[in-house]
């Protein structure tokens, strides 16, 4: 192999633990009637596509989740606005107009219902305009 190939085709290996791991991703690579290289090569791909399909769909379900100090015990309480159709309408009904500091700058309307949601050291600040 010229040195051109080898840069162009750069190489990954690894060691197995065992003659027995070896053996069992032999039998693996020869019933899926692919190359040794295919075969990893689809795995390790598809592996990472299929994680970041995962990372993506557990960030909407967690979009979708409300959390609130309780007023008692201050234990946080996570309300699944997925589920909770009552807490969702409740909850936009609140904060339906709460809007970024340049969002509202960029309207450029004043409104009496405006909510200015202003982060401190404490947490945040709610501010009606």
């Amino acid at each position: 192999m010229s040195k051109k190939y080898r840069m162009l085709h750069p190489t990954i290996s690894f060691r197995c633990r065992s003659i027995e791991e070896y053996k069992k991703i032999k039998e693996m690579v020869k019933r899926s009637g692919k190359s040794e290289s295919d075969y990893v090569r689809e795995i390790i791909l598809g592996a990472e596509e299929k994680e970041s399909q995962s990372f993506e769909a557990g960030r909407k379900q967690e979009m979708n989740k409300f959390y609130l100090p309780c007023p008692d015990c201050k234990e946080t309480i996570c309300v699944d606005l997925n589920i909770d159709k009552e807490a969702r309408r409740k909850i936009f009904e609140i904060f339906g107009t709460y809007k970024h500091t340049k969002c509202i700058n960029k309207n450029k309307q004043k409104s009496n219902d405006i909510i200015f949601l202003l982060q401190t050291g404490n947490g945040y600040k709610i501010i009606k305009q």
